[in-house]
C-alpha cells in the first residue's frame, strides 16, 4: 500500500511498506477493497489494475477471504454482509468497514498482530493485538538491536 508523500505518516508508512514483504502479512480483503476505492480517485482503470497486483506482489500480502457460513451461496452471502458485519457492529461498536476488516483478520487466526493507523477504532474491541504501523516499525528496530 504506497502512501502518498502529502500524508502526513508519509516517512512511517514507507518505513512499514519497505518490512511487509518479510512479515508474512496477510490483507483482508476488505480493506483491500477500501484501498482500491480510495484509488480509484486518482487513478485510471488500468493504472488501478497495475497498482493494486504491484502492491499485492511486490509486498508479498496474502490475501485473507471470508469463510463461507453455508454451502448454499445466498446463504452464505447473506451471512457474510450482513448478519456477521451486524453482530460485530452491535457488540464492538463499529463501523461497517472497520468491522468486516476486523472480523476477518480474527477469524483467520494466523496473525497475532492488527496493524492500522486507526488503532483508536479497534482498540478494546480484540483479542489481537492492535498498534499502528509507526509502532510496528519501534518494535522491530527494538527487537533487532535486542533491547
Amino acid at each position: 500500500m504506497r502512501s502518498y508523500e502529502r500524508d502526513q505518516n508519509w516517512a512511517d508508512n514507507e518505513e512499514f511498506v519497505a518490512l511487509l514483504p518479510e512479515l508474512g502479512a496477510g490483507l483482508p480483503i476488505y480493506a483491500l477493497l477500501e484501498y482500491i476505492g480510495i484509488a480509484s480517485f486518482n487513478h485510471n482503470p488500468r493504472q488501478l489494475e497495475r497498482l493494486v497486483s504491484a502492491t499485492l506482489l511486490d509486498l508479498r500480502l496474502s490475501l485473507i477471504f471470508p469463510r463461507p457460513s453455508s454451502e448454499e451461496p445466498l446463504a452464505a452471502l447473506h451471512d457474510e454482509i450482513f448478519i456477521k458485519a451486524y453482530e460485530y457492529m452491535k457488540q464492538r461498536q463499529m463501523s461497517y468497514g472497520d468491522a468486516q476488516v476486523l472480523r476477518l483478520a480474527e477469524e483467520d487466526g494466523r496473525h497475532d498482530l492488527f496493524v492500522t493507523w486507526n488503532a483508536r477504532h479497534f482498540r478494546g474491541r480484540s483479542p489481537i493485538e492492535i498498534i499502528t504501523p509507526a509502532q510496528l516499525v519501534r518494535r522491530l528496530k527494538l527487537n533487532a538491536s535486542g533491547a
